[in-house]
């Protein structure tokens, strides 16, 4: 009951706020980029920032990501006992760390090819297009 819920609240949440996030987000890089060709004096402030600032961020990105629709197998699995709920975590686990180390080992091979300098040069505007691309994408298809 508690996912059904969750699901229906959530949905204009996901529709809506989240691709929106993406997009501004890329508007943001490109615009960086155009402003400052290199993100060092960038990774530099971050790098200086405290440890549980940094973790709280990515958490939050995380929290903020399409795989929150999981929760509701979680909130349902609850009901079925501990062995259901172990269940479906170690499956999650096992496809989301199949998956990741695959598309990893494909795009290091594939990166051995690349210009890295000229990537480098282009990083704000490919990351920037990247998100807006994702959001436009997320809005018209979730």
């Amino acid at each position: 009951m508690i996912g059904a819920e969750l699901n229906e609240n959530m949905e204009q949440f996901t529709k809506v706020v989240a691709p929106a996030v993406l997009v501004l987000l890329g508007f943001y890089f490109v615009r960086q980029h155009y402003q400052q060709h290199h993100f060092v004096e960038k990774q530099q402030q971050l790098f200086g920032k405290p440890k549980h600032k940094i973790v709280m961020a990515l958490v939050t990105a995380m929290l903020l990501s399409p795989c929150m629709e999981i929760e509701a197998y979680f909130l349902l699995a609850g009901t079925k006992g501990w062995w259901v709920m172990a269940s479906i975590a170690i499956l999650y686990a096992a496809i989301t760390l199949t998956g990741m180390l695959l598309w990893v080992r494909l795009a290091y091979k594939g990166s051995l090819k690349l210009n890295w300098h000229k990537w480098e040069h282009n990083a704000g505007i490919i990351t920037g297009i990247t998100l807006i691309v994702t959001g436009v994408i997320s809005f018209f298809t979730h």
